[in-house]
């Protein structure tokens, strides 16, 4: 059985999540005043970036895909 192509989107998917929150810390001021100017509360920015790096290594540990798997591939 290949199990690449069960863990692989997975993992992109992860990798995609933790990319853009590290980002956003690395970028606090500028996102911040990026959502400034799209009139988004500032206080939004630590719980978007809790979400996408919370959500990004939850997927990586597994926390609740067992389900989800049989809808990303098609399983016989």
């Amino acid at each position: 059985v290949n199990y690449l192509g069960v863990i692989m989107p997975f993992l992109l998917l992860s990798v995609l999540f933790i990319v853009a929150g590290y980002g956003k810390i690395t970028g606090y001021a500028g996102t911040a005043a990026y959502m400034a100017s799209m009139h988004v509360p500032s206080f939004f920015l630590p719980l978007v970036i809790l979400l996408e790096l919370g959500g990004g290594l939850a997927i990586v540990f597994g926390f609740l895909t067992d389900s989800q798997h049989y809808l990303s591939v098609d399983s016989p």
